[in-house]
């Protein structure tokens, strides 16, 4: 009744036909038996009083316990709890008899309160159903002071912050706030009355601690351990919200005046959507596509795609059978089989065993190809608990699981769109592109300046980031020499490259210069670019080898609706080669094929909770000089180039 924790002793039973020690006629004597199964040699479990009587007793060792020695010549702890007997409240002739002990699996706060843990504790608001309990006057304050020293208090399933902050909110906790404040100036009055002030009332807890220390633990107490003695006793009334909160509401809002706690409790509610405390932070969008199968099976998705791409190679259905059975869903593979198959030499396959990986294994494998290190795409497919679709987000937005939820709904939805996305004039702005070089500076080390070539090249829109990628090949080392086992580049392109250097490209930033840029040497070579890449007869991301690598991504991120399949793949290269913006998967590609690595810091939006972390794509198979890097700045839609400053 009272909330004490102890350890069962003994369980003692009457002897049958004897009197209980508590008396109680109803519990029963006896000793409890197990009877025979008719028919059977199991044993069945007592059921009933006349099987199953209630102890006479239960011998707990209640540690804490200071009342009388009950039980002489044994530890005085020991301590005997009888039956009880409970009639109800509706119906006096109703009643029942009970031991009254619980197994001490957890305890509420609430029955918590006045105990003091020694051994430790844990907090947890795992699957609580009390809506925003923290917000509640004193529930956390009494969870949180049950044990004696922080080291032995853990908790789990933490409520979000606002949820603690909120509680200031309250009536009550104003109130409350107000008391303590009064009862802080009566102590200190009351004090210097009787001629102490306050550093003599700090030094006698110094001595007060360093005494205790000495008897507990044999040492002398250290300079920390008084230090927060005296921060303790300096504090008047209840602690102001910490200065760590207010700087997060600063950069969260972008004010620094005018930040009540409504507002910042207001900024942490709009940062997350959670429903009850302890609960998984999830969207409903989120819990949508789980519905509609987002989370897509690995397994199966490999093989679709793998086989989509030989059948679109024209390659016998047959060997298409055999090369899946023998060597799995790896594309290389499976091509490098049916190659053989076709050219009648004797093929080498492989034992199932050796050639069929682990599903874990394969999608790391396949996340490989996209230019990333295995360790990098084993801890993504660890992170998002082997989940290939959400792990690939995690690799291809740059690690960081809040842009990855920012960015999850939009980036490869415009893939589909019917109209044509216009970039916001806003995202050029002077604040975004300081972002950029203060980014580049801080995280890089690199001085650069930030250049707008706008949307245009040639007779296409929304071409940025071709732009900012023929201004970056031009500003390298990159000639086309360095494309060595891939596509032969048109001689057109050594041509638009040289005079492509020969411009003063800073000059061209759209803000300054006021003047169209895609029919410059710029404009071409970026739009000469694009079809290199989307619209020649046989443009680079419908060469199979790099649908080997492309197209499974470009599968594994359909967030709802239909299975994206390889025909919906070509539409997209199609807009890609006119008006469709690049994404990640383009950049992916480009990387790979011009042996290049391109670096892309990225703005973030003033609703994330910190910055977004910069990306780096290129192939990891392959050597690439510094002198190769391209630097971009990029907000999910428009590109910019950051050109490195002299020296």
């Amino acid at each position: 009744m009272n909330g004490a924790r102890g350890v069962v002793v003994a369980i003692l039973y009457a002897a049958p036909n004897s009197c209980r020690a508590d008396g109680n006629e109803l519990a029963g004597t006896g000793y409890p038996f197990c009877r025979t199964a008719p028919g059977s040699a199991s044993y069945v479990p007592p059921r009933g009083l006349d099987q199953c009587p209630l102890p006479n007793f239960v011998v707990v060792h209640f540690p804490d316990y200071v009342g009388q020695h009950i039980f002489p010549g044994l530890p005085r702890t020991w301590v005997p709890v009888p039956t009880e007997e409970v009639r109800c409240d509706q119906s006096k002739q109703l009643l029942r008899v009970g031991c009254p002990l619980k197994l001490a699996r957890a305890m509420t706060f609430h029955k918590c309160q006045g105990i003091t843990c020694h051994e430790g504790t844990v907090l947890s608001f795992k699957d609580t159903k009390m809506p925003m309990p923290v917000a509640r006057l004193g529930l956390a304050f009494v969870g949180w002071t049950r044990a004696c020293e922080w080291a032995k208090v853990a908790f789990m399933s933490l409520p979000p912050l606002d949820h603690f902050l909120a509680m200031r909110l309250q009536p009550a906790f104003r109130a409350r706030s107000s008391f303590e404040e009064k009862a802080d100036k009566l102590h200190d009055a009351f004090l210097l009355s009787h001629g102490v002030d306050q550093q003599q009332h700090i030094q006698a807890h110094q001595q007060h601690l360093a005494h205790q220390i000495r008897e507990k633990d044999n040492r002398d107490p250290s300079a920390d351990e008084m230090d927060d003695i005296a921060h303790m006793l300096n504090q008047g009334g209840v602690a102001p919200v910490p200065d760590s909160i207010m700087k997060w509401a600063q950069v969260k809002t972008g004010r620094s005046s005018g930040l009540g706690l409504t507002a910042i409790v207001e900024a942490f509610r709009r940062d997350r959507k959670i429903q009850n405390a302890g609960d998984k932070a999830k969207s409903k969008q989120s819990a949508s596509n789980k519905k509609k199968g987002v989370d897509i099976d690995w397994s199966t998705l490999s093989l679709r795609v793998t086989l989509e791409i030989l059948q679109e190679m024209d390659f016998p259905q047959d060997h298409v059978q055999e090369a899946l059975r023998m060597c799995g869903s790896r594309v290389q593979a499976c091509i490098e089989y049916c190659l053989s198959k076709a050219q009648d030499e004797e093929s080498k396959p492989v034992s199932d065993s050796s050639a069929v990986l682990r599903d874990e294994a394969s999608a790391a494998e396949t996340l490989g190809t996209l230019g990333f290190s295995l360790e990098e795409c084993t801890h993504a497919l660890e992170i998002c608990d082997f989940s290939f679709t959400f792990a690939l987000k995690l690799l291809l937005f740059g690690g960081d699981t809040d842009r990855t939820k920012y960015l999850a709904k939009t980036p490869f939805r415009k893939h589909f769109l019917k109209g044509v996305k216009k970039a916001d004039v806003s995202l050029a702005k002077d604040s975004v592109r300081e972002e950029y070089t203060e980014r580049a500076l801080a995280d890089l080390g690199l001085a650069t300046r930030v250049v707008d070539f706008g949307q245009h090249a040639g007779q296409t829109s929304n071409a940025c980031f071709w732009l900012c990628l023929a201004a970056g090949l031009a500003a390298s080392s990159w000639s086309p020499n360095c494309v060595d086992d891939g596509q032969a580049l048109p001689a057109v392109f050594d041509n638009l490259l040289a005079e492509t250097r020969a411009m003063d490209l800073q000059l061209l930033d759209k803000k300054a210069a006021g003047r169209s840029i895609k029919h410059t040497a710029l404009g071409s070579l970026a739009a000469a670019l694009r079809q290199h890449f989307c619209a020649n007869p046989t443009p680079i991301l419908l060469r199979p080898d790099m649908m080997g690598k492309i197209y499974q991504a470009f599968a594994g991120l359909r967030e709802d609706g239909p299975e994206r399949t390889i025909s919906m793949y070509k539409k997209w290269v199609g807009k890609l080669a006119t008006d469709e913006f690049a994404d990640e998967l383009v950049l992916v590609a480009v990387a790979i094929e011009l042996r290049i690595r391109i670096v892309c810091v990225p703005y973030t939006p003033t609703t994330a909770s910190r910055p977004w972390v910069i990306t780096t794509y290129q192939d990891v198979a392959s050597v690439v000089p510094d002198d190769r890097n391209i630097y971009l700045g990029n907000n999910d839609v428009h590109y910019m180039w950051l050109s490195r400053a002299p020296g």
